[in-house]
């Protein structure tokens, strides 16, 4: 009972105890770290922090994270930013209002991984401008067949005369 008892006591003592961690950099440039005192021949010595080292397990920096990717998402769209406004066909085009809003979405994402370092993408918007304009293409091609047919007259078998 004893000994455990100093086992536990001696293991107690000893977490809290960190080892000083040394950066020695020698006369010919090269830098070691060590937990022992640099040689004679170091032409520099400083002590290393380590306690940045640690897993932050308390979701703090990912929190801060967040709220600096909301800061500038935010920021970006009170500025009135229009590089992220994507038009669609209001009338029979559903599709194209989902695609639209969602590189509007990619778009305040890519803003905000450029300011922060992170990974952009293009697929939202590269889907949206292919959707875009197939349906301006189809739209275009109707706009211009309606003409066409006013200037039309039934040949009484089902067919058109065009003038």
């Amino acid at each position: 009972m004893k000994t455990i008892l100093l086992a536990a006591l001696l293991l107690a003592a000893t977490c809290g105890v960190q080892a000083q961690v040394k950066k020695c950099v020698g006369p010919d440039g090269k830098v070691t770290y060590s937990d022992a005192l640099c040689s004679k021949e170091t032409t520099s010595q400083s002590g290393v922090r380590t306690d940045a080292n640690a897993i932050d397990s308390s979701g703090l920096r990912q929190e801060a994270r967040n709220n600096r990717a909301e800061q500038i998402r935010s920021d970006a769209k009170a500025s009135g930013t229009k590089q992220c406004n994507f038009s669609y066909y209001a009338m029979g085009d559903s599709k194209g209002k989902e695609m639209a809003e969602a590189a509007t979405k990619e778009c305040y994402a890519n803003i905000v991984a450029k300011e922060t370092g992170g990974p952009t993408s293009m697929d939202a918007y590269n889907m949206w401008k292919d959707h875009h304009q197939m349906v301006a293409s189809k739209r275009n091609a109707q706009a211009e067949a309606a003409p066409r047919q006013l200037n039309c007259r039934s040949n009484g078998m089902g067919g058109l005369i065009c003038n």
